[in-house]
């Protein structure tokens, strides 16, 4: 035994132990006690515990102490050193009422718990505090209880916990809120998620909780200043009692709560422009704010780095490399097959099929294609906004305008023979189908420059705390936008309609003379395409990467169809007609004036029919 001999405050004729060796329950409430994965306990409360066994080993007494876990509640815990644990009142088993001589936990003390326990002095005080998220959507003035409770805001809180019971006691009328649980991350959390406008919890265990947390504000209330206490065994002898009590005082007395205080409470920075643990690193003071624990954090996300001096480039959606070379190949495929096709045509243009399909409609149907398909070039280049329009319509108009021409020539020809009369339809005639559907679309073009042009538009979807854009999309747009997209939309579609009408007038026609059937075809394959490709635009209109995909394939797709029904119907009859045909040239032409005849006795008869319907309707029989 060592006999210590104390100026103030000692027992008369007190005998203490030589060594302390005594077990506590841990109660884990970041910040003031924590458990890390490898089994190490931390926190404010251990840390003050070893600044006493400090001034235990002063007085020649070594205290040792064995920690474990607590009870997650702090009743439950108090329990396990209370002077009535197993009894009828607290039937704890009798192994876990000696588990513990004393609990570290950041409890309140109370005139219940003080007649049930003995205490430690007290540590530190603290009262209700109300945490606000700064950047959430709830109102941002409501900053305090009375403000909650004035406006009828949400105040968060935890479950079946003493701020509960200050709440219904100083503020019956308050809005409250339980969060999911009794964890103060899980309330933050919960609180973030704008589910209330504040949060009310211990102010010193919101501090702590929240210290390097740039996102939320910590207001005190002015209600219910309280204590906090270590509760201990009253059996524990009293020389032990006494001793711990005095270890506190002087843990109190040197200092060494208040460093403490600092370290785990406290916001206290380093000098503007420092960071470290020792202050010696540089934080951007621009950008960054460094705590006491020598964290650069920086004030918005635009900024990063361990000084928070490097900038975060603004995400601007771009269109990714890979997606735009896959465009231009999509591109250069179009434009091969158009030079090979355009070639051939050369090539084998006194062949009587060639002459038959006009070689000059078929070098406009190419010329158009490779128009339309460079829109995607387009496309892929911001600013390049009216440039979109013009590429597709003049490639769309060269194109179908063509092919309309076409069709029109056949269609001519079969009704004049139809009426028995004769007719003349040069290449010039044909042409001023072609120049009437390219300068309606001129027109509108024009017009659609003038009036009201496409331009580029930049939107930000986020940015930081101080406005500056982290993400954005940029795109084409004008006011008007949607008319003039209409008004084309129309007149290419009544074009499609027509030369499909036309077709059909003409079905009767062999292959060998008009190509009807395969320029049927290229027509409903487009009109299937743009039916399926409008609802996708619609629904991927927000996302600038997925749109560009959609819209390259759809025009690509447009274009090489066509290219490849009419030039690969022309190729198949060319060559399948000289390997079965070749010795006998008059058959196509014998077959060509067979299908003109039928076709003409099919729209004369369809006119006999139509006009003694007629007469039969307007001279009924008596």
């Amino acid at each position: 035994m060592v006999l210590l001999q104390f100026s103030v405050g000692q027992p008369p004729d007190m005998e203490f132990p030589s060594t302390i060796n005594l077990t506590a329950g841990v109660l884990l409430t970041p910040p003031f006690a924590t458990l890390d994965e490898e089994g190490v306990f931390g926190g404010f409360e251990i840390e003050l515990l070893e600044r006493m066994k400090v001034y235990a080993d002063q007085d020649g007494i070594p205290l040792h102490v064995e920690l474990g876990v607590a009870p997650k509640f702090y009743d439950s815990a108090v329990d396990l050193v209370a002077n009535d644990c197993n009894s009828t009142a607290n039937p704890n088993d009798l192994d876990d009422c000696n588990a513990f001589d004393f609990i570290i936990g950041d409890f309140y003390q109370t005139v219940g718990r003080f007649q049930r326990v003995d205490f430690m002095p007290t540590w530190l005080h603290s009262k209700l505090g109300v945490l606000k998220y700064l950047f959430g959507d709830t109102l941002r003035e409501i900053k305090s209880l009375s403000d909650a409770e004035r406006s009828g805001a949400e105040v968060c809180y935890p479950p079946a916990s003493y701020v509960e019971y200050l709440l219904q006691e100083y503020m019956p009328t308050i809005q409250g809120v339980p969060c999911p649980s009794s964890d103060i991350g899980e309330c933050i959390d919960f609180l973030k998620g704008g589910n209330c406008a504040i949060l009310a919890n211990d102010q010193l265990l919101l501090e702590g909780y929240a210290k390097d947390d740039l996102s939320v504000d910590i207001i005190p209330e002015n209600i219910q200043s309280q204590y906090f206490i270590w509760p201990l065994k009253q059996s524990l002898p009293p020389e032990v009692s006494w001793l711990l009590k005095k270890w506190m005082y002087e843990a109190g007395s040197k200092g060494d709560l208040e460093l403490l205080h600092k370290k785990y409470f406290e916001v206290a920075r380093c000098p503007v422009g420092t960071a470290g643990q020792n202050c010696e690193l540089h934080c951007d003071a621009e950008h960054g704010i460094a705590s006491i624990r020598g964290v650069c954090i920086c004030k918005s996300t635009k900024w990063t780095g361990d000084d928070c001096s490097i900038a975060v480039e603004e995400n601007l959606n771009r269109l990714p490399a890979g997606m735009v070379i896959t465009a231009y190949a999509l591109v250069g495929i179009t434009v091969v097959t158009a030079t090979g096709c355009a070639v051939w045509v050369i090539y084998n243009r006194k062949r009587a099929q060639l002459r038959a399909a006009q070689p000059v409609f078929l070098g406009l149907i190419l010329v158009g294609a490779v128009i339309s398909t460079s829109t995607i070039i387009a496309m892929a280049q911001e600013g390049n906004c009216m440039a979109v329009p013009w590429l597709y319509s003049v490639g769309f108009c060269v194109t179908f305008g063509s092919l309309f021409a076409r069709i029109w020539r056949v269609y001519e020809l079969v009704r004049s023979a139809a009426e028995m009369r004769r007719v003349s339809i040069s290449i010039r005639d044909t042409l001023r189908w072609v120049g009437l559907v390219f300068a309606l679309d001129i027109i509108i073009l024009i017009v659609w420059s003038v009036v009201d042009p496409l331009e580029w538009t930049r939107e930000t979807i986020s940015s930081d705390l101080f406005g500056e854009p982290l993400e954005s999309i940029g795109y084409c747009s004008s006011d008007h936008w949607r008319v003039f997209y209409s008004v084309l939309g129309i007149v290419h579609l009544a074009l499609t309609a027509v030369a499909c009408f036309m077709c059909y007038r003409a079905r009767h026609i062999p292959e060998e003379f008009s190509s009807c059937k395969y320029i049927s075809i290229a027509m409903f394959s487009n009109l299937q395409i743009f039916v399926i490709a409008i609802p996708v635009l619609i629904m991927v209109r927000k996302d600038p990467v997925t749109g560009f995909f959609v819209r390259s394939l759809m025009i690509w797709v447009n274009d090489i169809v066509v290219v490849g029904l009419i030039f690969g119907s022309l190729m198949k009859r060319l060559y399948v007609w000289d390997m079965s045909n070749r010795a006998n040239v008059d058959s196509s032409a014998h077959n060509i004036a067979k299908g003109i005849r039928e076709c003409s006795q099919n729209m004369r008869q369809q006119r006999i029919s139509s006009a003694s319907t007629a007469e039969q309707l307007n001279n009924p029989p008596q």
